[in-house]
C-alpha cells in the first residue's frame, strides 16, 4: 500500500509540473520616422528681363544701349517649402531674339527645405537646336574654369555621330557657377546656395534658330 501511495504522489507531482505552466508575453513596439530630402530652386532673376525687340517694358541689353534681345526665367513644379517660401524642381530660361555677341546672366538660389543635409550628387545637360526646318542634337565640351565654375562650349551635332568634329560649329558659351563650393558638398536644412549661369552667343549661331537646353542636378543625402 505504501508503495502504491508513493507512486500516486510521484504521478501527481509529474502532472503538476506538466499542467501548472504560467506564461507572460512581453511586447516591444518600435517607432521609426524618416526625414525629408527637399532641395529646390527658391528664386531666379536675370540681368536682361522683360520683353525684347525694343519694347519699353524691357531692359537694355547688357553692354549695349538698345533693347534687342531678352533673357527671362521662371520656376515650375513645386516640391516643398523653405521658410514659408515655395521651392521648385525646375527652372526654365528663355532667351529671345538673340544675336552674335549677345550675353546675359541668370541668378538663382537653391534652398534645402527638407530635414536632411544634402550633397550635389550628379549633373547632366542635353539640348537640341532647330533651324532651316531641321532639328539637331547639341554637344557639350565641358571643363572646370574655376574652383566653383563649370564652363561649356556648345556645338551642333550636324552628322549625328555624338562626337564633336572639326567642321561642327560652336554656337554658345555657358558658364555655370556657385558662390560657395562647400555648399555643394553639404547643404544643411535651411541653407541657401547662390548660383548663376552666364551665356554668350557666338558668331556661328544660325539665324532664326530655336535652342532647347535641359540641365539637371541630382541631390542626395549628404552621407552617400
Amino acid at each position: 500500500m505504501a508503495a502504491i501511495f508513493g507512486v500516486l504522489i510521484i504521478g501527481l507531482a509529474v502532472m503538476g509540473a506538466s499542467y501548472a505552466h504560467w506564461t507572460e508575453t512581453l511586447t516591444v513596439e518600435g517607432y521609426v520616422e524618416t526625414g525629408e530630402l527637399a532641395v529646390g530652386f527658391e528664386d531666379c532673376e536675370t540681368n536682361d528681363d522683360g520683353p525684347c525687340c525694343g519694347d519699353p517694358a524691357g531692359s537694355v541689353d547688357p553692354w549695349y544701349d538698345k533693347n534687342v534681345a531678352s533673357t527671362n526665367c521662371y520656376l515650375e513644379e513645386q516640391i516643398g517649402v523653405h521658410e514659408e517660401a515655395p521651392i521648385y524642381k525646375k527652372m526654365v530660361i528663355t532667351i529671345e531674339n538673340a544675336y552674335p555677341d549677345y550675353e546675359s546672366e541668370v541668378y538663382c538660389t537653391v534652398a534645402n527645405g527638407g530635414t536632411i543635409p544634402a550633397t550635389a550628387y550628379n549633373d547632366t545637360i542635353s539640348g537640341t537646336i532647330t533651324y532651316d526646318g531641321e532639328t539637331y542634337d547639341l554637344l557639350f565640351d565641358m571643363w572646370f574654369c574655376g574652383d566653383c565654375d563649370l564652363c561649356r562650349d556648345i556645338y551642333i551635332d550636324l552628322n549625328g555621330n555624338g562626337v564633336i568634329d572639326e567642321d561642327e560649329p560652336c554656337i554658345l558659351y555657358m558658364d555655370s557657377y556657385v558662390e560657395d563650393c562647400e555648399l555643394l558638398e553639404q547643404l544643411d536644412p535651411c541653407d541657401i546656395l547662390y548660383a548663376g549661369m552666364w551665356f554668350l552667343v557666338l558668331d556661328d549661331m544660325p539665324e532664326n534658330a530655336v535652342i532647347t537646353l535641359e540641365a539637371e542636378m541630382t541631390w542626395a543625402q549628404w552621407n552617400v
